[in-house]
Order: C-alpha cells, then sequence, then structure tokens
C-alpha cells in the first residue's frame, strides 16, 4: 500500500553547432514534471512534484593537436532550489588501438562542492570516476567524507556511408 505511481511528462531541445574542426558549441534546455503529478501516498492530499527547469552550454576547442578542452555549465531550478555548477574537462587524444583518450577535470557546484573527475575512452566506452568533496554545511552530516560515481557510457556510432544517387548514363550515338 505504499506504493506511489504517476505519469509524468518531460521534453527538451539540444542545439549544436560545429563552427571548424577547432572549435564546436552546444546548449540546451528541458523542463520537467510539466504536468506536476501528485507524489502523496495519500488520496486526501495533493503534493504536486514541482517543475524543474535546466538550462546548459559548453564548448569544445581543440587547441592543440592532441588536447581538447571542454568547458561546461550547468543551472537547474526546482521550486525554490537553484542548482549552478561550472567546470571543463581537458582531453588528451592517446594513440593506441584500445584506448583513445585521457581527461582530467573538475567541476564547482555553487555554495556546495567540488567535484574532481578522470575519465577515459576504452574501444566504443567512456569509462570515468568522479568525487564530489563538500565545503557547504552539510560537511557536518558527512563528516567530511564526498560521494564517490562511476560512470559508464556506451558510445553508439553508426557508420553511414554518404552515396550520391548513381545514374546510368546511356552513350550519345551521332
Amino acid at each position: 500500500n505504499d506504493n506511489v505511481n504517476y505519469f509524468d511528462v518531460s521534453a527538451g531541445l539540444g542545439l549544436s553547432y560545429i563552427f571548424n574542426s577547432k572549435f564546436a558549441a552546444n546548449t540546451g534546455f528541458s523542463f520537467n514534471h510539466i504536468n506536476k503529478p501528485n507524489q502523496s501516498f495519500s488520496d486526501l492530499s495533493d503534493i504536486g512534484l514541482y517543475q524543474k527547469y535546466t538550462i546548459h552550454g559548453g564548448l569544445d576547442w581543440r587547441f592543440a593537436r592532441d588536447f581538447t578542452l571542454y568547458p561546461s555549465a550547468v543551472n537547474q531550478y526546482q521550486g525554490k532550489l537553484t542548482e549552478l555548477n561550472l567546470g571543463a574537462l581537458l582531453k588528451t587524444d592517446i594513440d593506441n588501438i584500445s584506448f583513445h583518450a585521457l581527461y582530467f577535470g573538475g567541476w564547482m557546484r555553487a555554495k556546495d562542492a567540488g567535484i574532481v573527475e578522470v575519465r577515459f575512452d576504452y574501444r566504443m566506452f567512456n569509462i570515468g570516476i568522479s568525487y564530489d568533496i563538500n565545503y557547504s554545511d552539510l560537511n557536518v552530516a558527512s563528516n567530511g567524507k564526498g560521494g564517490l560515481e562511476i560512470s559508464i557510457i556506451y558510445i553508439y556510432k553508426k557508420h553511414r556511408d554518404l552515396r550520391l544517387p548513381y545514374y546510368k548514363r546511356c552513350p550519345v550515338y551521332m
């Protein structure tokens, strides 16, 4: 009897633009919980889930042959709460059959925590380890310990050949 099920509607839009072989930009917006679903355990009360708005943007800047910088920002709003993350990853390309790249970076979650991260590309996977170090008043509850996160991302690349239509030319007889 303690289960709650509800229908939740969200939408988003992402845009990216490649300026040249060294510079690209991306931005996006998402709107979560559009329908404000009731998340109450009781039929007697209506506790709507606050709507959430997310705005994000970033750059891809290849500033040297084997180095790319990925600065990014994410700002989220939900009810009275807001969160701002600013940071960057530095990618170095590795000339190896299985290992393609190594990433180092970090972010600052405003008024709350610093995040350090290491990632690498292995075949079709991006594998990362990050750790956030809390510096807000929450560090009293966490005893100064942060949170360890491990991510595994599968990179799906479907190779599509660009084929122009083939027209059979008939010989011209004069």
